[in-house]
């Protein structure tokens, strides 16, 4: 998992980042909600293993009295036997007062067994015989069995479920958020004042919805883009102006030194000129 995500973390941190916040509390939540449901699931397995002794208690002990009374050993036998068809019954043992045992299943360790005891009686002419004691052995361990694998399979799903659902909160994060501040992180990185000329103009975004932040930044940037490319042409003009006045003073410097010094005037027009032409940047000086 650490290969898989490293990568990740490198050229998009901030994609691991939500990756890695929305795996966790999918974990969290999956963890708190599967242990819910195996409680209650639980609860329910214990709720349906009662309700099956329960009907043991209600249609069977009826019927093994009935037996008993009577010294039917085989129909005895054949309704023990019916009674492990039900779903976690283990074992079963009657106890026939003075007389035989009788047993059908395998016993089981008491560590795992839920046992529940049922007397048989019997009213005849308003007396009560007691005719034996019935004794069922549930086994839990099964049933927490068929609880661990359903938990399995509940976590293995979530497993599934999480792995994709981060699959694709990645691939929407990198292409809602990631490549597009990576385009406007390297439109910043190359930004000068020698490079105004070209405005941000961010790639088609897959589900991006038009005012959104993203291309509110881009708005604000091209703005500042175009309040910084209008300060800089008028500085070329206030420079070029400038640049202007210097030259003309410099001329003008140059021209009242060669007043001073020369005393020809026809000298000191050609010199105004030369200096007109060489100090100014003049095509061309004429004084006539």
């Amino acid at each position: 998992m650490k290969k898989i995500f490293q990568p990740i973390k490198k050229l998009y941190p901030l994609a691991h980042r939500m990756v890695m916040i929305v795996m966790i509390w999918s974990i969290l939540f999956t963890f708190g909600a599967t242990a819910v449901q195996v409680f209650l699931d639980y609860r329910q397995e214990i709720d349906q293993l009662n309700a099956r002794l329960q009907q043991t208690r209600v249609i069977e002990v009826p019927n093994l009295v009935n037996s008993v009374w009577h010294f039917d050993a085989k129909q005895i036998e054949m309704q023990l036997q019916g009674m492990l068809n039900l779903q976690d019954i283990r074992f079963v043992k009657l106890e026939v007062v003075g007389g035989d045992t009788y047993t059908a299943g395998q016993i089981i360790p008491a560590s795992d067994a839920i046992i529940q005891t049922e007397k048989l009686e019997l009213t005849q002419n308003g007396k009560m015989f007691t005719l034996g004691q019935l004794q069922i052995v549930a086994d839990i361990r099964s049933l927490q069995q068929r609880v661990l694998h359903r938990l399995l399979r509940i976590l293995a799903f979530a497993a599934i479920q999480i792995f994709l659902l981060t699959g694709v909160i990645l691939w929407v994060v990198q292409r809602l958020l990631t490549h597009p501040l990576n385009e406007i992180s390297r439109y910043a990185e190359g930004l000068d004042l020698e490079h105004l000329e070209k405005p941000l103009v961010l790639q088609h975004r897959w589900l991006a919805t038009r005012g959104d932040e993203l291309e509110t930044v881009t708005l604000r940037l091209n703005e500042m883009r175009s309040r910084l490319l209008d300060d800089v042409v008028e500085r070329k003009k206030t420079e070029a102006q400038l640049y202007k006045l210097n030259r003309t003073y410099a001329v003008l410097s140059d021209v009242n030194q060669a007043i001073v010094q020369m005393r020809e005037a026809q000298k000191l027009f050609e010199k105004a000129c030369q200096i007109a032409i060489e100090q100014g940047g003049f095509r061309m000086a004429w004084i006539g």
